[in-house]
């Protein structure tokens, strides 16, 4: 019997040393499973936010003073995009117009198609995204 009386302690230190390491373990888990989720959603927002600058971008060279530009197929070096705050860059694809594809029932022959490469640079927090697209646009020339 006395050899039992310190087994109870032991046996209870034993099982809190075990249940203190798997709740550590269980805590850094959750901790870098949160961080990863983290990282996840900021840059699923960074990508829906450059996604808009690119839109944003095709709207703003389609409605604003760019047109004289785009009739010389010349490079757009900056446009500073202010709903995303982001920056674009047009560069011509080629030297001349292209024609453009015919919808069905279009008779378009007179507008001309210009093709550029067109990169967007977006900033959202600490984190930086670059974005590539060709667009095509329609002027009369």
């Amino acid at each position: 019997m006395k050899n039992t009386k310190g087994a109870a302690l032991v046996l209870a230190l034993v099982l809190m040393l075990v249940l203190t390491t798997l709740s550590v373990t269980l805590m850094q888990n959750t901790v870098l499973d949160n961080k990863i989720a983290t990282a996840f959603a900021k840059q699923a927002q960074l990508v829906s936010v450059s996604h808009g600058a690119i839109n944003e971008s095709i709207i703003e060279v389609q409605t604003n003073e760019y047109s004289r530009l785009i009739m010389q197929l010349k490079p757009i070096d900056v446009i500073n995009l202010k709903q995303s705050n982001s920056q674009s860059y047009l560069d011509p694809i080629s030297d001349s117009p292209s024609h453009c594809p015919h919808t069905k029932y279009a008779n378009d022959t007179q507008v001309a198609c210009a093709q550029y490469n067109m990169m967007v640079e977006t900033q959202l927090n600490n984190l930086q995204s670059q974005s590539h697209a060709q667009i095509s646009i329609k002027y009369l020339p």
